[in-house]
């Protein structure tokens, strides 16, 4: 029999795990979204969830050695993930015809994919601080 702690933390573990993969899924749903709305067709969402996968990936191995060499930058981050996710659309996510896309589009994709996502993280954080904000008012007012 194991303990109370060794359960509670399998319990967190897995919660861990399954807010990665909402947090993933919605990724590639708006990775979809934004490359609809810049190539007019919607890409199937398992290559979607590829491309976020992989761009993830690779950028973490790429700011690693970037920050390595190069030191700690905010900024730095944002255009090695900008860039890696654009070549990631460009290899991932074909046009119409099967056929890539080009850099100058899948960046286009990547800026409102970005944009995207900082609003969904605008609207994610509004929402928690207006949670907070009830439950602190309940409990103290």
């Amino acid at each position: 029999m194991g303990s109370l702690f060794g359960v509670i933390a399998g319990m967190s573990l897995l919660a861990v795990f399954v807010v990665i993969g909402l947090g993933l899924l919605i990724a590639a749903l708006l990775q979809a979204l934004s490359f609809r709305w810049v190539m007019g067709y919607m890409p199937s969402l398992l290559r979607s969830f590829g491309a976020v996968v992989l761009t993830a990936a690779s950028s973490a191995v790429a700011l690693g050695l970037a920050r390595a060499i190069g030191g700690d930058g905010r900024l730095l981050g944002l255009v090695v993930q900008f860039l890696i996710g654009a070549a990631m659309v460009n290899l991932l996510l074909p046009g119409r015809e099967g056929q890539r896309i080009g850099f100058p589009r899948a960046s286009l994709v990547q800026l409102v994919y970005t944009g995207l996502c900082i609003v969904a993280g605008l609207a994610l954080g509004v929402a928690m601080v207006t949670m907070l904000g009830g439950m602190t008012a309940s409990m103290h007012g």
